[in-house]
């Protein structure tokens, strides 16, 4: 393996590896939503 190619494998791993933490961000940023939806409907009735 070329020592260019070997940086953007690395390059493209942590690129990935930023995509994924951000897609489990906005997973958990999903729920708590919903938890918070889910209490004020459970109040309001």
């Amino acid at each position: 393996m070329k020592f260019a190619n070997k940086k953007q494998v690395q390059r493209l791993y942590r690129e990935q590896i930023r995509n994924k933490k951000d897609q489990d961000y906005n997973f958990l940023e999903t729920i708590i939503l919903i938890v918070i939806v889910a209490f004020f409907i459970y109040f309001n009735f």
